[in-house]
């Protein structure tokens, strides 16, 4: 439970980046108000620690260095673009830097050091990783936790599988998207074939008893026909959040 103490001071990033950091890693995984999950912190000790993950792109450079050009590049395109760091930008304007990140089409100044495209995919993996290893981000998802201490008494199915902590009818994803439209109203999941049929069957018990919410819509439920490890595509996540948000300098 030690992840729930309140964060320690960064060891790997400097005071300089921190900023950036933190306006990142909020803007990404959209969290606008406290309490927020510390991912920054927890990047940060990931790196200053060498935890790496083991592998990396041949033609990029290490994580910790990536990291700390992706970092000066937000900052680069921001002055540019907005003529303020990346931190100290409106909203708007952070997100749609990020969008560009995320398309792969930053280029000038650091940029021209890597991959932007392949960037975007190391540090957003960094990022989930923590986000989810959170006992907050536990919470949202429905998620109960580990087995450890008291262990899992039942392994099946049904009624006959629940935990005795557990209430009928719950639903963990349905509970987690009433949540999230309350903070993201263009919140969008993108399911792949491996979860389309428990997304459709859950559509279908929306139809009957509205457990989405009167705010769900349609488009909130995206089936793509790939395995769920190509859901993290750089084209087609910027396929989606381009629907979702449309153009960000048209």
């Amino acid at each position: 439970m030690a992840r729930l103490e309140p964060p320690a001071p960064l060891r790997f990033f400097t005071a300089a980046e921190e900023p950036t950091l933190v306006a990142f890693c909020d803007v990404v995984l959209a969290q606008d108000a406290e309490p927020r999950v510390p991912v920054a912190a927890m990047v940060d000790a990931k790196m200053a620690d060498g935890k790496l993950d083991g592998y990396r792109y041949a033609d990029m450079p290490r994580d910790p260095d990536t990291w700390r050009i992706v970092l000066a590049g937000l900052d680069h395109t921001a002055q540019a673009a907005y003529d303020a760091r990346f931190a100290d930008c409106r909203h708007e304007h952070q997100e749609n830097v990020v969008r560009e990140f995320a398309e792969g089409r930053l280029v000038g100044g650091p940029w021209e050091e890597l991959n932007a495209t392949r960037a975007w995919s190391v540090v957003m993996r960094a990022v989930l990783a923590e986000f989810y290893s959170h006992p907050w981000a536990w919470n949202e998802i429905g998620f109960g936790g580990p087995a450890y201490p008291r262990g899992f008494l039942r392994l099946g199915g049904g009624d006959a599988g629940r935990e005795p902590f557990e209430k009928p009818g719950a639903d963990p994803l349905a509970r987690w998207y009433r949540h999230g439209r309350k903070r993201i109203p263009q919140l969008r999941i993108v399911f792949s074939e491996t979860e389309a049929g428990a997304a459709r069957a859950l559509l279908a018990r929306h139809l009957e008893s509205n457990v989405l919410g009167d705010a769900f819509t349609e488009d909130s439920f995206v089936f793509e026909p790939v395995h769920h490890v190509e859901l993290a595509d750089p084209d087609l996540i910027a396929r989606h959040l381009a629907a979702v948000l449309g153009d960000p300098f048209a």
